[in-house]
């Protein structure tokens, strides 16, 4: 073997490491902090299941139809959608807005911080099984936190 080889060799292998520990650190790198002002912006209580959503734009997302925003501005209709839910916001001295979400029937208890930028969501697939005016299926109802750019930052699944 000649050097021209074995330095060639040596290059695709730097080259294959290289793209192998780029690819292990983006990894995992959906972040719910906020570049910008440094806050996090997520779930951050409750033993009910939260996962960082690969970023999709919410948009695009095939349940953004059923999506009735609570922050920064509650839309109409979104009382409604979280029949079953009791609902409450503080406002945080670093400009966030933290959001407690219960059910006593269903044992959730829930806290999300939403930075200021981020909007955060009920969706409520089914509404027909709320005409009532009570919650017959929490099971179909979900929280979207969106970050300042439309993605979905985190999904907040408070019955599984």
């Amino acid at each position: 073997m000649n050097n021209k080889n074995i330095t060639v060799g040596v290059l695709v292998v730097l080259i294959i490491a290289g793209v192998a520990i780029w690819a292990a650190m983006s990894i995992g790198s959906y972040s719910s902090t906020n570049p910008v002002t440094g806050l996090t912006a997520g779930i951050t209580t409750g033993s009910q299941t939260s996962t960082t959503a690969p970023s999709l734009k919410f948009s695009s997302s095939p349940d953004f139809a059923n999506a009735y925003e609570i922050l920064p501005t509650k839309g109409p209709n979104t009382d409604a959608a979280l029949s079953g839910f009791n609902l409450s916001q503080s406002p945080k001295p670093n400009s966030s807005t933290q959001v407690t979400i219960s059910s006593s029937e269903y044992n959730i208890n829930r806290t999300i911080n939403v930075a200021p930028g981020y909007s955060f969501f009920i969706i409520e697939k089914m509404m027909g099984d709320d005409s009532t005016g009570e919650e017959k299926n929490l099971r179909d109802d979900y929280f979207v936190l969106v970050n300042e750019n439309g993605y979905i930052s985190q999904e907040f699944h408070p019955t599984n």
